[in-house]
């Protein structure tokens, strides 16, 4: 569930704390457990594009591509939009909209 919702499954659990729907003894427990796995995980933080992709969700990126597309936005726009290099425009044009149309 946590990577379907794109968050860490602490904060999950600090949600579900929150809301008052496991107690403040579960909440603990599961944030104990969570907390040694992550460290024993040594995560890198994730995919670049997936986190670009996070912040800035599924419509903004597809419009600025279309965008893109019929000239309204050069290359340099575009990546400030997106928060990645033109180098990198490839791969997200790949993740956003499904194949590589221009990069």
């Amino acid at each position: 569930l946590s990577r379907k919702l794109w968050v860490s499954p602490s904060a999950m659990v600090r949600r579900l704390s929150t809301m008052h729907l496991i107690s403040e003894d579960n909440f603990e427990g599961l944030k104990q457990i969570f907390d040694r796995y992550r460290s024993a995980e040594k995560s890198s933080g994730g995919s670049h594009y997936n986190n670009v992709l996070a912040k800035l969700g599924t419509l903004l990126p597809a419009l600025a591509f279309q965008g893109f597309y019929s000239g309204e936005l050069n290359a340099r726009d575009l990546s400030k939009i997106m928060g990645t290099s033109v180098q990198k425009m490839g791969k997200m044009e790949e993740k956003v909209m499904g194949a590589n149309y221009a990069f």
